[in-house]
């Protein structure tokens, strides 16, 4: 009967601590998997948080250019002296550091009025743009449409400004009585916007793969090296991307990392308190079956002890 009693604690024993530490294995993937989750849903809500404020930024700025060229227009078919009109711009440039340059380009190529406002001093220079990429696609635009640029930096004479200057342009045709005139432009400067990414595991590539932002270590205005497919051993994607498309005429490209760090930090707690939990269940069962085994012990020493004394007076 000890024999047998052996044999089922020790099975007893072994199947309760396979349910004890594969429930607790289960335990452990599942609260990874949660706070995995949780880190993911976190990262998405700051991309789709920058998506918006980006294309807020970009609505306003169509509006902005769309402004700028019933200014001109206007002041163009009532013969309103350029000078006046420059002024106007300037004006406009220093309510809002947003936009650094605005532009009026006539069908030739060359900057008829040119306004830019550098550290609140306005400067007036005029150059040749017949040959940018930029005013060619706006002279093929009906009229009342707008076209934003890539971004990219900001290039003076034919050399990128230093220091850099993220850029992104809003061109639209200008027409008078249903004559194109040739183009106006606004350039916004998105430093600022990519400044709010400070402090985060963001970066932002432009349409050509170019970061112009970097939460890592790639190197900025260069194409990107991430592999955004990339997955950790668990099969969770190593980065968390959200493409941004601008009404089509561009399509960005806005991606973060999960804090590793505090993923594993919180991992290695769960499960110290987890295994710990395992092992005291299992020294319990250990000890409940010893306890078990010993009331088996000292009844069956007893009833031993009984049947010989029961012998010996008869």
């Amino acid at each position: 009967m000890g024999k047998k009693l052996i044999i089922t604690s020790t099975i007893l024993f072994m199947i309760t601590c396979v349910i004890i530490w594969n429930l607790s294995v289960q335990r452990i993937k599942l609260y990874h998997k949660n706070i995995t989750l949780v880190e993911e849903i976190t990262e998405k809500n700051k991309l789709k948080d920058a998506e918006t404020r980006l294309l807020e930024l970009y609505t306003i700025s169509k509006k902005n250019v769309v402004f700028l060229r019933d200014l001109i227009e206007l002041d163009l078919k009532t013969g309103i002296p350029l000078a006046i009109t420059h002024k106007k711009l300037a004006y406009f440039l220093n309510a809002d550091p947003n936009y650094f340059q605005a532009r009026y380009i006539d069908l030739r190529g060359m900057e008829v009025i040119r306004v830019e406002n550098k550290d609140s001093t306005v400067a007036k220079t005029y150059q040749y743009k017949g040959d940018r990429n930029y005013f060619i696609k706006t002279l093929h635009l009906n009229k009342g449409d707008v076209i934003v640029s890539n971004i990219d930096l900001n290039i003076e004479h034919d050399k990128v400004e230093v220091p850099h200057r993220p850029t992104v342009r809003f061109f639209t045709p200008i027409y008078i009585d249903n004559v194109l005139q040739g183009v106006v432009g606004l350039n916004l400067n998105a430093k600022n916007w990519l400044d709010s990414f400070k402090g985060q595991k963001t970066t932002f590539l432009n349409s050509k793969n170019e970061v112009f932002y970097s939460g890592g270590d790639e190197k900025l205005y260069a194409p990107s090296k991430t592999d955004l497919t990339k997955k950790d051993r668990f099969g969770n994607a190593h980065y968390y991307q959200r493409k941004i498309s601008l009404e089509g005429n561009q399509n960005w490209t806005l991606f973060t990392e999960p804090n590793i760090v505090s993923i594993q930090n919180q991992l290695t707690e769960y499960k110290t308190s987890t295994y710990s939990t395992a092992v005291i269940l299992t020294i319990g069962v250990m000890l409940f079956l010893s306890i078990i085994y010993s009331l088996y012990k000292k009844k069956s020493i007893y009833k031993f002890i009984k049947q010989n004394y029961t012998r010996q007076t008869k």
